[in-house]
């Protein structure tokens, strides 16, 4: 391939580039960027999973998981 057309190629791939870089950048000061999280992966946050959890990582004595004192 001739440097010519090596040279134009590079030169498009560097425009579209900047062009994406500033959409991004648009878009996120913008704050349009909404990820789409399903309602059932969200963490469940309620007192009754907290102590759940809590009772999961805490062992026999009362503290957390790997022993205490």
């Amino acid at each position: 391939m001739e440097p010519f057309w090596i040279d134009v190629i590079a030169a498009v791939l560097a425009i579209a580039l900047i062009v994406v870089f500033f959409v991004v950048c648009h878009r996120l000061r913008a704050n349009d960027y909404h990820p789409k999280v399903d309602p059932a992966d969200r963490p469940d946050s309620s007192q009754d999973a907290r102590i759940e959890t809590a009772r999961r990582f805490s062992d026999r004595t009362g503290f957390g998981a790997g022993g205490g004192v």
